[in-house]
Protein backbone atom coordinates (compact mmCIF):
# COMPACT_ATOMS: atom_id res chain seq x y z
CA UNK A 1 0.00 0.00 0.00
CA UNK A 2 1.14 3.56 -1.07
CA UNK A 3 2.06 6.16 1.21
CA UNK A 4 -0.85 8.46 -0.29
CA UNK A 5 -3.02 5.30 0.50
CA UNK A 6 -2.10 4.86 3.92
CA UNK A 7 -2.67 8.69 4.44
CA UNK A 8 -6.24 8.19 2.93
CA UNK A 9 -7.34 5.01 5.16
CA UNK A 10 -5.83 6.57 8.38
CA UNK A 11 -7.89 9.82 8.14
CA UNK A 12 -11.08 7.92 6.75
CA UNK A 13 -11.00 6.15 10.05
CA UNK A 14 -10.32 8.53 12.52
CA UNK A 15 -13.00 11.02 10.85
CA UNK A 16 -15.66 8.34 9.93
CA UNK A 17 -15.70 6.34 13.20
CA UNK A 18 -14.79 2.89 12.15
CA UNK A 19 -13.46 0.10 14.26
CA UNK A 20 -10.14 -0.64 13.92
CA UNK A 21 -9.73 -3.13 11.01
CA UNK A 22 -9.97 -2.58 7.69
CA UNK A 23 -12.66 -4.94 6.84
CA UNK A 24 -15.05 -2.32 9.11
CA UNK A 25 -14.01 0.22 6.91
CA UNK A 26 -14.57 -1.43 4.01
CA UNK A 27 -18.48 -2.56 5.39
CA UNK A 28 -19.26 0.66 6.34
CA UNK A 29 -18.08 3.33 3.50
CA UNK A 30 -18.98 3.94 0.19
CA UNK A 31 -16.85 2.87 -2.64
CA UNK A 32 -14.95 5.62 -3.27
CA UNK A 33 -13.50 7.06 -0.05
CA UNK A 34 -11.14 4.08 0.19
CA UNK A 35 -9.93 4.24 -2.82
CA UNK A 36 -8.73 7.92 -2.50
CA UNK A 37 -10.91 8.92 -5.20
CA UNK A 38 -12.43 12.22 -2.66
CA UNK A 39 -8.57 12.81 -2.90
CA UNK A 40 -8.84 15.35 -5.96
CA UNK A 41 -4.89 13.89 -6.39
CA UNK A 42 -5.85 10.79 -6.41
CA UNK A 43 -7.31 8.93 -9.07
CA UNK A 44 -9.37 12.08 -10.76
CA UNK A 45 -9.99 10.18 -14.08
CA UNK A 46 -11.01 7.00 -11.65
CA UNK A 47 -13.48 9.38 -9.83
CA UNK A 48 -14.71 10.90 -12.73
CA UNK A 49 -15.57 7.92 -15.04
CA UNK A 50 -16.05 4.84 -12.62
CA UNK A 51 -19.50 6.04 -11.48
CA UNK A 52 -20.40 6.42 -14.71
CA UNK A 53 -19.31 3.47 -15.95
CA UNK A 54 -21.30 1.39 -13.22
CA UNK A 55 -24.43 3.71 -13.90
CA UNK A 56 -24.27 2.89 -17.35
CA UNK A 57 -23.83 -1.32 -16.99
CA UNK A 58 -27.05 -1.03 -14.45
CA UNK A 59 -28.75 1.05 -17.00
CA UNK A 60 -28.88 -1.70 -19.66
CA UNK A 61 -29.23 -4.38 -17.20
CA UNK A 62 -32.13 -2.65 -16.27
CA UNK A 63 -33.97 -2.18 -19.10
CA UNK A 64 -32.84 -5.36 -20.62
CA UNK A 65 -33.92 -7.16 -17.22
CA UNK A 66 -37.21 -5.62 -16.79
CA UNK A 67 -38.70 -6.17 -20.60
CA UNK A 68 -37.10 -9.27 -20.61
CA UNK A 69 -38.30 -10.81 -17.46
CA UNK A 70 -42.03 -9.53 -17.47
CA UNK A 71 -41.70 -10.86 -20.49
CA UNK A 72 -41.20 -14.30 -19.40
CA UNK A 73 -43.58 -13.67 -16.61
CA UNK A 74 -46.32 -13.28 -18.85
CA UNK A 75 -45.47 -16.18 -20.89
CA UNK A 76 -45.76 -18.63 -17.68
CA UNK A 77 -48.93 -17.71 -16.43
CA UNK A 78 -50.65 -16.63 -19.16
CA UNK A 79 -49.51 -18.80 -21.79
CA UNK A 80 -47.86 -22.55 -20.47
CA UNK A 81 -50.47 -25.58 -20.70
CA UNK A 82 -49.50 -27.04 -17.16
CA UNK A 83 -48.01 -25.34 -13.79
CA UNK A 84 -44.98 -27.57 -13.91
CA UNK A 85 -42.58 -27.34 -10.82
CA UNK A 86 -39.59 -26.31 -13.00
CA UNK A 87 -42.18 -23.44 -14.06
CA UNK A 88 -42.98 -22.20 -10.32
CA UNK A 89 -39.26 -22.20 -9.77
CA UNK A 90 -38.66 -20.23 -13.38
CA UNK A 91 -41.32 -17.91 -12.05
CA UNK A 92 -39.56 -17.45 -8.71
CA UNK A 93 -36.32 -16.89 -10.23
CA UNK A 94 -37.95 -14.51 -12.32
CA UNK A 95 -39.81 -12.43 -9.75
CA UNK A 96 -36.56 -12.48 -7.50
CA UNK A 97 -35.04 -10.69 -11.11
CA UNK A 98 -37.50 -8.13 -11.30
CA UNK A 99 -37.18 -7.07 -7.39
CA UNK A 100 -33.58 -6.74 -8.44
CA UNK A 101 -34.01 -4.44 -11.72
CA UNK A 102 -36.33 -2.63 -9.54
CA UNK A 103 -33.63 -1.18 -7.00
CA UNK A 104 -31.58 -0.19 -10.24
CA UNK A 105 -32.49 3.11 -10.87
CA UNK A 106 -31.80 3.55 -6.56
CA UNK A 107 -28.16 2.73 -6.46
CA UNK A 108 -27.03 4.52 -10.24
CA UNK A 109 -28.34 7.47 -8.35
CA UNK A 110 -26.17 6.32 -5.19
CA UNK A 111 -23.04 5.97 -7.30
CA UNK A 112 -23.51 9.35 -9.46
CA UNK A 113 -24.10 11.25 -6.14
CA UNK A 114 -21.87 9.60 -4.37
CA UNK A 115 -24.70 10.07 -1.45
CA UNK A 116 -27.37 7.95 -0.03
CA UNK A 117 -30.83 10.23 -0.51
CA UNK A 118 -33.14 8.04 0.17
CA UNK A 119 -33.64 7.71 4.17
CA UNK A 120 -32.36 5.58 6.70
CA UNK A 121 -35.10 3.57 6.18
CA UNK A 122 -34.54 3.22 2.45
CA UNK A 123 -30.82 2.01 3.12
CA UNK A 124 -32.55 -0.65 5.61
CA UNK A 125 -34.82 -1.65 2.95
CA UNK A 126 -32.85 -1.67 -0.44
CA UNK A 127 -29.42 -3.33 1.57
CA UNK A 128 -32.34 -6.19 2.77
CA UNK A 129 -33.65 -6.54 -0.64
CA UNK A 130 -30.21 -7.42 -2.09
CA UNK A 131 -29.19 -9.75 0.71
CA UNK A 132 -32.93 -11.74 0.23
CA UNK A 133 -33.23 -11.52 -3.30
CA UNK A 134 -29.45 -13.42 -3.45
CA UNK A 135 -30.63 -16.10 -0.90
CA UNK A 136 -33.66 -17.00 -2.53
CA UNK A 137 -32.16 -16.95 -5.61
CA UNK A 138 -29.55 -19.31 -4.59
CA UNK A 139 -31.60 -21.63 -2.57
CA UNK A 140 -34.61 -21.39 -5.47
CA UNK A 141 -31.98 -22.21 -8.09
CA UNK A 142 -30.41 -25.14 -5.94
CA UNK A 143 -34.03 -26.49 -5.21
CA UNK A 144 -34.78 -26.67 -9.24
CA UNK A 145 -31.46 -28.80 -9.63
CA UNK A 146 -32.77 -31.22 -7.17
CA UNK A 147 -36.37 -31.39 -8.11
CA UNK A 148 -34.95 -32.28 -11.88
CA UNK A 149 -32.53 -35.05 -10.22
CA UNK A 150 -35.76 -36.75 -8.74
CA UNK A 151 -37.54 -36.25 -12.39
CA UNK A 152 -34.20 -37.81 -14.16
CA UNK A 153 -33.30 -40.25 -11.79
CA UNK A 154 -36.43 -41.20 -9.32
CA UNK A 155 -39.28 -40.48 -11.28
CA UNK A 156 -41.59 -42.23 -9.48
CA UNK A 157 -41.07 -39.99 -6.19
CA UNK A 158 -42.13 -37.01 -8.23
CA UNK A 159 -45.67 -37.48 -7.57
CA UNK A 160 -47.19 -34.00 -6.97
CA UNK A 161 -44.45 -32.13 -7.45
CA UNK A 162 -46.28 -28.51 -8.65
CA UNK A 163 -47.93 -28.49 -5.19
CA UNK A 164 -44.15 -29.72 -2.96
CA UNK A 165 -42.65 -26.65 -5.81
CA UNK A 166 -45.30 -23.81 -4.39
CA UNK A 167 -44.88 -25.02 -1.02
CA UNK A 168 -40.94 -25.23 -1.26
CA UNK A 169 -41.30 -21.08 -3.04
CA UNK A 170 -43.15 -20.20 0.47
CA UNK A 171 -40.36 -21.47 2.70
CA UNK A 172 -37.43 -20.58 0.66
CA UNK A 173 -39.25 -17.15 0.86
CA UNK A 174 -39.58 -17.28 4.89
CA UNK A 175 -36.16 -18.66 5.74
CA UNK A 176 -34.49 -15.73 3.49
CA UNK A 177 -36.43 -13.16 5.51
CA UNK A 178 -35.45 -14.75 8.46
CA UNK A 179 -32.00 -14.86 7.74
CA UNK A 180 -32.34 -10.94 6.36
CA UNK A 181 -33.36 -9.53 9.91
CA UNK A 182 -29.52 -8.52 10.93
CA UNK A 183 -29.01 -6.65 7.98
CA UNK A 184 -32.38 -4.67 8.91
CA UNK A 185 -30.72 -4.63 12.06
CA UNK A 186 -27.50 -3.00 11.28
CA UNK A 187 -28.04 -1.27 7.98
CA UNK A 188 -28.26 2.42 8.71
CA UNK A 189 -27.16 5.49 6.91
CA UNK A 190 -24.20 7.84 8.56
CA UNK A 191 -22.34 10.73 7.32
CA UNK A 192 -19.05 11.52 6.56
CA UNK A 193 -17.49 14.84 5.13
CA UNK A 194 -20.77 16.46 4.82
CA UNK A 195 -22.29 13.33 2.66
CA UNK A 196 -24.30 10.17 3.21
CA UNK A 197 -23.60 6.92 2.85
CA UNK A 198 -26.02 3.67 3.41
CA UNK A 199 -23.76 1.27 5.48
CA UNK A 200 -24.03 -1.80 7.56
CA UNK A 201 -22.58 -1.30 10.75
CA UNK A 202 -20.73 -4.25 11.84
CA UNK A 203 -18.16 -5.10 14.53
CA UNK A 204 -14.51 -7.16 12.74
CA UNK A 205 -15.90 -9.92 14.57
CA UNK A 206 -19.43 -9.63 12.97
CA UNK A 207 -17.80 -8.81 9.66
CA UNK A 208 -15.96 -11.64 9.18
CA UNK A 209 -19.17 -14.44 10.61
CA UNK A 210 -21.19 -12.29 7.52
CA UNK A 211 -18.74 -13.00 5.20
CA UNK A 212 -18.06 -16.53 6.29
CA UNK A 213 -21.95 -17.39 6.23
CA UNK A 214 -22.27 -15.79 2.59
CA UNK A 215 -19.42 -17.84 1.21
CA UNK A 216 -20.67 -21.26 3.16
CA UNK A 217 -24.31 -20.95 2.98
CA UNK A 218 -25.07 -18.70 -0.24
CA UNK A 219 -22.58 -20.31 -2.41
CA UNK A 220 -20.30 -23.26 -1.62
CA UNK A 221 -22.84 -25.72 0.16
CA UNK A 222 -25.35 -24.76 -2.80
CA UNK A 223 -22.72 -25.25 -5.46
CA UNK A 224 -21.48 -28.45 -3.74
CA UNK A 225 -25.59 -29.74 -4.08
CA UNK A 226 -26.09 -28.69 -7.50
CA UNK A 227 -22.47 -30.10 -8.80
CA UNK A 228 -23.22 -33.73 -7.27
CA UNK A 229 -27.30 -33.80 -8.61
CA UNK A 230 -26.03 -32.76 -12.27
CA UNK A 231 -23.14 -35.48 -12.24
CA UNK A 232 -25.72 -37.86 -11.41
CA UNK A 233 -27.68 -36.66 -13.74
CA UNK A 234 -25.32 -36.85 -16.81
CA UNK A 235 -24.81 -39.76 -15.50
CA UNK A 236 -28.16 -41.09 -15.84
CA UNK A 237 -29.01 -39.48 -19.40
CA UNK A 238 -25.78 -41.00 -20.72
CA UNK A 239 -26.86 -44.53 -19.55
CA UNK A 240 -30.12 -43.99 -21.67
CA UNK A 241 -29.99 -45.05 -25.45
CA UNK A 242 -32.53 -42.91 -27.37
CA UNK A 243 -33.93 -44.80 -30.10
CA UNK A 244 -35.52 -42.36 -32.99
CA UNK A 245 -39.10 -42.06 -32.66
CA UNK A 246 -39.21 -44.17 -29.96
CA UNK A 247 -38.14 -41.94 -26.72
CA UNK A 248 -39.33 -38.51 -27.61
CA UNK A 249 -39.41 -38.10 -23.46
CA UNK A 250 -36.24 -38.89 -22.78
CA UNK A 251 -35.02 -36.58 -25.40
CA UNK A 252 -37.11 -33.79 -23.84
CA UNK A 253 -35.97 -34.43 -20.68
CA UNK A 254 -32.04 -33.39 -21.76
CA UNK A 255 -33.73 -30.38 -23.55
CA UNK A 256 -35.01 -29.56 -20.35
CA UNK A 257 -31.84 -30.85 -18.46
CA UNK A 258 -29.53 -28.79 -20.91
CA UNK A 259 -31.81 -25.16 -20.18
CA UNK A 260 -31.70 -25.77 -16.59
CA UNK A 261 -27.71 -26.26 -16.25
CA UNK A 262 -27.11 -22.99 -18.00
CA UNK A 263 -29.05 -21.40 -16.20
CA UNK A 264 -26.81 -22.79 -13.01
CA UNK A 265 -23.71 -22.10 -14.85
CA UNK A 266 -24.89 -18.33 -16.18
CA UNK A 267 -25.82 -18.10 -12.11
CA UNK A 268 -21.97 -19.16 -11.08
CA UNK A 269 -20.11 -17.65 -13.66
CA UNK A 270 -21.26 -14.02 -12.44
CA UNK A 271 -21.42 -15.22 -8.82
CA UNK A 272 -17.96 -16.95 -8.10
CA UNK A 273 -16.34 -13.65 -8.91
CA UNK A 274 -17.86 -11.81 -5.96
CA UNK A 275 -17.57 -14.80 -3.85
CA UNK A 276 -14.42 -14.78 -4.03
CA UNK A 277 -13.75 -11.64 -3.79
CA UNK A 278 -15.47 -11.73 -0.43
CA UNK A 279 -12.74 -14.94 0.79
CA UNK A 280 -10.20 -12.59 -0.18
CA UNK A 281 -11.69 -9.93 1.77
CA UNK A 282 -10.75 -12.06 4.68
CA UNK A 283 -7.01 -11.06 4.33
CA UNK A 284 -5.70 -7.33 5.27
CA UNK A 285 -3.13 -7.41 2.87
CA UNK A 286 -5.50 -7.48 -0.09
CA UNK A 287 -8.26 -5.42 1.45
CA UNK A 288 -5.68 -2.43 1.36
CA UNK A 289 -5.19 -2.34 -2.12
CA UNK A 290 -6.99 0.28 -4.46
CA UNK A 291 -7.11 -2.13 -6.93
CA UNK A 292 -8.52 -5.10 -4.70
CA UNK A 293 -11.31 -2.70 -4.45
CA UNK A 294 -11.81 -1.90 -7.84
CA UNK A 295 -12.41 -5.29 -8.69
CA UNK A 296 -14.64 -6.03 -6.28
CA UNK A 297 -16.85 -3.14 -7.15
CA UNK A 298 -16.79 -4.95 -10.73
CA UNK A 299 -17.78 -8.40 -9.20
CA UNK A 300 -20.44 -6.89 -7.71
CA UNK A 301 -21.96 -5.47 -10.93
CA UNK A 302 -21.39 -8.62 -12.50
CA UNK A 303 -24.03 -9.94 -9.85
CA UNK A 304 -26.33 -7.98 -11.21
CA UNK A 305 -25.76 -8.63 -14.75
CA UNK A 306 -27.48 -12.01 -13.57
CA UNK A 307 -30.54 -10.95 -13.42
CA UNK A 308 -31.11 -9.79 -17.31
CA UNK A 309 -29.44 -12.86 -18.82
CA UNK A 310 -32.25 -15.68 -17.73
CA UNK A 311 -34.64 -14.37 -20.44
CA UNK A 312 -31.80 -14.28 -23.21
CA UNK A 313 -31.27 -17.91 -22.22
CA UNK A 314 -34.98 -18.83 -22.61
CA UNK A 315 -34.96 -17.46 -26.10
CA UNK A 316 -31.72 -18.85 -27.78
CA UNK A 317 -32.46 -22.61 -25.70
CA UNK A 318 -36.16 -22.72 -25.53
CA UNK A 319 -38.28 -23.00 -29.21
CA UNK A 320 -41.36 -22.66 -27.86
CA UNK A 321 -40.32 -19.20 -26.23
CA UNK A 322 -38.79 -18.18 -29.23
CA UNK A 323 -42.19 -18.47 -30.99
CA UNK A 324 -43.88 -17.14 -28.38
CA UNK A 325 -41.77 -14.03 -28.59
CA UNK A 326 -42.15 -13.79 -32.18
CA UNK A 327 -46.13 -13.89 -31.95
CA UNK A 328 -46.02 -11.19 -29.38
CA UNK A 329 -43.69 -8.74 -31.16
CA UNK A 330 -45.85 -9.15 -34.76
CA UNK A 331 -49.46 -9.83 -33.20
CA UNK A 332 -49.76 -6.05 -32.87
CA UNK A 333 -49.19 -5.39 -36.83
CA UNK A 334 -51.24 -8.56 -37.72
CA UNK A 335 -54.15 -7.47 -35.68
CA UNK A 336 -53.99 -4.00 -37.41
CA UNK A 337 -53.95 -5.67 -41.02
CA UNK A 338 -57.15 -7.78 -40.11
CA UNK A 339 -59.16 -5.00 -38.52
CA UNK A 340 -58.08 -3.03 -41.68
CA UNK A 341 -58.92 -5.87 -44.32
CA UNK A 342 -62.61 -6.81 -42.28
CA UNK A 343 -64.01 -3.09 -42.20
CA UNK A 344 -63.21 -2.81 -45.94
CA UNK A 345 -65.31 -6.40 -45.92
CA UNK A 346 -69.12 -4.83 -47.22
CA UNK A 347 -71.41 -5.29 -44.49
CA UNK A 348 -69.04 -6.13 -41.82
CA UNK A 349 -69.04 -4.73 -37.93
CA UNK A 350 -66.59 -2.50 -36.59
CA UNK A 351 -66.13 -4.52 -33.76
CA UNK A 352 -65.11 -8.00 -34.85
CA UNK A 353 -63.55 -10.31 -32.09
CA UNK A 354 -60.40 -11.22 -33.87
CA UNK A 355 -58.75 -14.56 -34.40
CA UNK A 356 -55.21 -13.68 -32.90
CA UNK A 357 -52.44 -16.51 -33.82
CA UNK A 358 -52.02 -19.45 -31.09
CA UNK A 359 -49.95 -18.25 -28.83
CA UNK A 360 -50.42 -21.07 -26.71
CA UNK A 361 -46.99 -22.38 -25.43
CA UNK A 362 -45.40 -25.32 -24.08
CA UNK A 363 -42.59 -23.22 -22.45
CA UNK A 364 -40.15 -25.09 -20.25
CA UNK A 365 -42.90 -27.72 -20.28
CA UNK A 366 -40.96 -30.17 -23.05
CA UNK A 367 -41.01 -32.64 -20.43
CA UNK A 368 -43.31 -33.04 -17.65
CA UNK A 369 -41.52 -32.66 -14.70
CA UNK A 370 -44.44 -33.10 -12.46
Amino acid sequence: MNKMESNTLESFKEEYGCLPTMEDCFVNSSVWELLGWKNETNGSLEKKTIPHIIAVIYSVVFVVGLLGNCLVMHVIIRHTKKKTSTNIYIFNLVLVDVLINATLPFWIAYFLLDNWPFSAIGCKIFLCIDMCNALVRVFTITIMTVDLYVAVCHPDLNSHASVKAMVVIVFIWVLSLLLDIPIFIFADTATYSDETVCVLHLSSYMSTVMDIFQLVVGFAIPMLIMSVCYCLIVLRLNSIQILPGLNEEDSKMRQVTQLVMVVVCVFAICWTPNYITILGRMFPVASYSSTFVTIMVFCMVLTYTNSCLNPIIYIFLDENFKRYVKNFCFSAKLNEDKISERKNVPGSADAVALETPDQTCNFLTTVELS
